[in-house]
């Protein structure tokens, strides 16, 4: 169950709590892909995922909500954000946040510790690995591939019925790179339909960022010998702590009603948005836009 846990030493000699398990997720979770993983591997993957740093960090933090966890995080790694359009957060109330996802790790807690200060209020859709932490446990609506609910339906329509404010990555993968320039997935279109049938209004955001070299070549490679197990993946915990010292940008455009767009289907419109999101990064980034909706991007206010 998560939240359930083990007490271990760390190198010190101090105890700490083992909340964030591999071995224990996996075997819930897939325990038939878990019962044919090699002898040893699990040692392996507590290693390359950094799990005992992050089971250190969520002990030291343990006291703290969601925002003051995110908040901690991102001191630990000398993180500065530096946020623009702030105020489009404190006007609308109850919004839908849909942002890119640039590194997979680094968006979500600069995200989280914003949207919280600024509204209130927060619920992320997203994988269930984020809900082995305490302090964003409240937060997080789980979707799990493995037991089949990380669709459209059940907990992510759910996350839209109430008045908390709703973080979404439309685009459901971490961005790959393709030449020199980084790539979005096309985004999906379900946080659409969703925020029109519950009356919400659509903030676009967009985020700086960007992984190592590594990471899209383990990404090349495995499409290469064709593998369809996203080995890159693993990689995302060691990502985050590549991120050390680095700024990030948000930027946050102004909010509208789904239903204020001309186009005849919600899968066109998020492909709008995403178009919108990529245009909010600065010239000399080099993010790529999406295909062209098909329909001109609204006037951005000042």
């Amino acid at each position: 169950m998560p939240g359930s846990c083990i007490i271990i030493a760390d190198t010190s000699g101090e105890l700490m709590a083992r909340i964030f398990d591999l071995q224990r997720f996996f075997s819930e979770r897939a325990p038939a892909m878990t019962r044919r993983f090699p002898s040893g591997s699990f040692h392996l993957l507590r290693v390359l995922m950094h799990e005992r740093r992050i089971n250190r960090a969520i002990s030291q933090l343990s006291g703290c909500n969601a925002a003051g966890f995110s908040e901690g995080v991102l001191r630990r790694l000398g993180i500065r954000v530096e946020v623009e359009g702030l105020e489009y957060l404190r006007q609308t109330p109850r919004l839908v946040i849909a942002a890119n996802h640039p590194t997979g790790g680094v968006e979500g807690f600069v995200l989280i510790a914003t949207l919280l200060r600024a509204t209130g209020s927060l619920k992320l859709p997203a994988n269930e690995v984020l809900a082995e932490v305490p302090a964003l446990r409240p937060h997080v609506v789980g979707l799990d591939r493995y037991r089949g609910n990380a669709g459209a339906g059940g907990p992510f329509a759910e996350a839209f019925e109430g008045d908390e404010t709703v973080l979404v990555f439309p685009a459901g993968r971490t961005a790959r790179m393709r030449g020199k320039r980084l790539h979005e997935y096309p985004w999906l279109k379900s946080f659409v339909t969703h925020a029109r049938r519950s009356n919400r209004q659509i903030c676009p955001v967009w985020v700086s960022g960007r992984n190592t070299r590594r990471f899209y070549a383990v990404h090349k490679l495995r499409r290469l010998l064709g593998i369809r197990l996203n080995l890159e993946m693993l990689l995302l915990p060691d990502e985050l702590f590549h991120r050390r010292g680095e700024c990030i940008q948000v930027r946050i455009g102004p909010p509208r009603h789904p239903t204020s767009h001309n186009l005849q289907t919600d899968a066109k419109y998020a492909l709008a948005l995403q178009r919108e999101v990529a245009a909010l990064a600065p010239a000399e980034n080099s993010y790529a836009s999406p295909p062209q909706a098909g329909v001109p991007r609204p006037c951005r206010h000042r």
